[in-house]
């Protein structure tokens, strides 16, 4: 999961804890469609059964620093997937995402790197 943040492919490198009001399950949100995901568990060997996930939100636990309190936040979906391999099932769902882990350690970067205007 790690690899499909620092493509920019998922929000998160760690599952969420996501609700959809009646019980808890594991998810992950993407930028995109769930085919970048699938083609980084293939090189793992991993080949997920896949069908539609019928949700149009989705509630996340969130740590709020601000408030140093957990908090459900509604997340609005545009599509959704599960996934069942070996005994596991979680779900992806497709979400405007502001920007994603993989995003921010970029930007990050590009802050650190040694000026080039000659200034010392």
């Amino acid at each position: 999961m790690a690899a499909l943040s620092h493509h920019d492919v998922l929000k998160t490198m760690e599952p969420l804890t996501c609700s959809d009001g009646v019980q808890n399950f594991t998810c992950l949100l993407s930028k995109t469609d769930i085919t970048p995901v699938l083609g980084e568990l293939k090189k793992i060997g991993a080949a997920p059964e896949v069908s539609p996930a019928a949700r149009r939100w989705v509630l996340v636990l969130d740590f709020n620093f601000t408030e140093g309190s957990w908090r459900w936040r509604n997340v609005t979906v545009v599509r959704g997937w599960e996934l069942k391999w070996n005994n596991e099932t979680t779900y992806v769902f497709q979400a405007q995402i502001k920007k994603s882990l993989g995003e921010m350690v970029k930007i990050t970067r590009s802050f650190q790197k040694p000026s080039s205007c000659g200034v010392s």
